[in-house]
């Protein structure tokens, strides 16, 4: 009897590894898309997956940590078995095109081409919170937010944070503006040692992942991007996308805020 064929989430698993697994790289670009999927996919697959104990390592090779999901093993196995019937000694050479293949495949099949409408990119997202704030600091309430928020996700109040160097992170002040139709809210907060960084909100749909490079932090799937020399990181969270950008912010103390304020 056949197995039963591996469900959407497993195929997306499977392939990214098998992807990743390739002797030759797929653009990057692609890679980049690839990545977006596997994330989301994670995000879905969370609650079964890395609830389980088996969360990956922070960041570094996405290929390390193993998966509690039986089913998902056997999904990821069948598509990789698959994939490597594709690619016979006389194909090795052509792995890198193999990977285009499928990872344009997989962009397409789960929904994330382009529409064709004009979006922000998250580089534009990031020059926002790289700003300057036009608002007075909203106030803080109980629980660890903030008296801000777009739609569900609130603002979180991190100035008892104490994850990095310089202590927590008081916010000093805000701004609102309008990316390409897109509303963005920004909160701007700065430590004992006057480092400012800005958190930015876009509503509407998730931003496209472009070529930011993927990391996970407490169970956080999120992309790192070098924007004009700062580090800026994404994730997403209630389906809206966050950025948090520093001058001269390093990326580990950035992916710990972002990782505390949780998708």
């Amino acid at each position: 009897m056949d197995p039963k064929p591996p469900d959407s989430d497993d195929q997306v698993a499977a392939v990214t590894a098998a992807i990743r697994a390739l002797d030759t790289p797929a653009p990057a670009s692609l890679r980049a898309a690839v990545e977006a999927a596997a994330g989301e996919a994670e995000e879905r697959q969370g609650a079964t997956g890395d609830a389980r104990g088996r969360e990956r390592p922070d960041a570094g090779d996405p290929r390390g940590g193993a998966r509690g999901d039986t089913g998902s093993a056997r999904g990821r196995g069948a598509l990789r078995g698959w994939l490597e019937g594709l690619r016979p000694r006389t194909l090795v050479a052509a792995g890198g095109a193999i990977a285009a293949v499928l990872a344009v495949v997989l962009v397409i099949a789960i929904g994330g081409g382009s529409s064709g409408s004009a979006a922000p990119t998250v580089a534009d997202l990031a020059g926002v919170a790289l700003d300057t704030p036009t608002q007075s600091a909203p106030a803080a309430l109980p629980g660890g937010k903030l008296d801000a928020a777009v739609q569900s996700v609130s603002f979180p109040d991190w100035s008892t944070w104490d994850g990095g160097p310089g202590g927590g992170w008081q916010a000093t002040g805000a701004r609102s503006d309008s990316l390409d139709g897109r509303d963005v809210q920004t909160v701007f907060y700065r430590n004992a040692e006057g480092e400012q960084i800005g958190y930015s909100i876009a509503d509407g749909e998730k931003l496209p992942v472009g070529d930011g490079r993927w990391a996970r932090r407490n169970g956080v799937p999120m992309w790192i991007y070098d924007v004009n020399g700062h580090t800026a990181v994404m994730w997403y969270r209630d389906g809206l996308t966050c950025v948090v950008s520093g001058r001269g912010v390093d990326a580990t103390t950035l992916q710990a805020l972002a990782g505390s304020h949780p998708a």
